[in-house]
């Protein structure tokens, strides 16, 4: 059940990025590298409008599921169906959007092969279309993003409605940079899918590998970051003071912050291990160092719920 969850998690989280890593594609077309960034769109859009309808699928399981794990549909919190409704059409519009997009893709220059990369470039009328089509896919995303952060959840004790949803538009910003990570990670994926394409022998493999593993490693940083100052918060603290680091095992909230060191290191690794492609992007041509971030991700709460019972 927990990986069902987290699958849902991180196919969720790439839908709502991966349009956005789409869009910012389209202009590179016009700097050159025409052929490579056609090729690019194409797969990026056919990968976003796959990832759509499987978002719609994991969530109609995940609600079918937790049907099944709950007493009644009554023990179900109320505004279980009205989240699962605004996922499914936030999901189910920006599938259209997207097929609006793969059909306006289609007027992109066919550059003949014999041109090459650097010469390939397309003016930029041709991408306002699909570049405008992709505005009304992030927004639903955004809705998605906001939707699964809690929108129709009940506000705390003494919180205002209003004041409660302005609270989560000012958290769906670095929650949505954080979905980077599944987007770019997902994209490595997908490249690695095509790689007997002629199109990426040579140096348009190192290109595209770089991009996509750029936006991985974005991802993640702003989480290891913080997650790792809040630890080194602690003994630093201490120091400061002039105390003993025995201190930190008397603290409650010190201990239960120290805990968290093992899942923030499997984060830091799985950072790392996709900042390798943009060093070495011939090494993206490796399954086994593209899924080991992911083996990372998926085992960082079973770590963390281990530490929690050892203690």
């Amino acid at each position: 059940m927990l990986e069902l969850k987290l699958l849902l998690k991180y196919c969720l989280q790439a839908t709502e990025l991966l349009p956005l890593i789409l869009l910012l594609t389209y202009p590179l077309g016009r700097r050159g590298h025409g052929r490579l960034t056609v090729w690019g769109i194409e797969r990026l859009a056919v990968l976003c409008l796959r990832l759509c309808w499987c978002s719609i699928l994991l969530l109609l399981l995940d609600a079918g599921l937790s049907l099944l794990m709950a007493d009644n549909a009554a023990s179900l919190p109320r505004w279980f169906g009205e989240t699962l409704a605004a996922g499914l059409f936030a999901c189910a519009l920006a599938a259209v959007f997207l097929s609006l997009v793969r059909r306006a893709n289609t007027r992109l220059p066919d550059f003949p092969p014999l041109l090459k990369d650097e010469d390939c470039r397309y003016d930029g009328s041709l991408i306002r279309r699909p570049m405008l089509l992709l505005v009304p896919v992030l927004l639903c995303q955004l809705g998605l993003i906001l939707v699964q952060g809690g929108w129709f959840m009940p506000p705390p004790q003494d919180m205002a409605v209003s004041d409660m949803h302005r609270l989560l538009l000012n958290n769906s910003l670095g929650t949505a940079f954080s979905h980077l990570a599944a987007a770019g990670g997902l994209a490595l994926l997908a490249l690695y899918a095509n790689a007997r394409t002629p199109l990426l022998l040579g140096r348009n493999w190192d290109r595209a590998a770089r991009w996509c593993a750029v936006w991985a490693v974005l991802g993640l940083l702003p989480t290891c970051i913080d997650r790792w100052s809040d630890i080194l918060l602690q003994p630093l603290r201490l120091l400061m003071a002039g105390q003993p680091l025995s201190g930190l095992w008397q603290d409650p909230t010190a201990l239960a912050t120290l805990n968290t060191a093992p899942a923030a290191a499997l984060l830091s690794l799985a950072a790392c291990l996709w900042a390798v492609p943009l060093y070495r992007p011939q090494l993206a041509r490796r399954l086994w160092l593209l899924l080991l971030p992911w083996l990372c991700l998926l085992l960082q709460p079973h770590v963390q719920r281990a530490v929690l019972n050892w203690q």
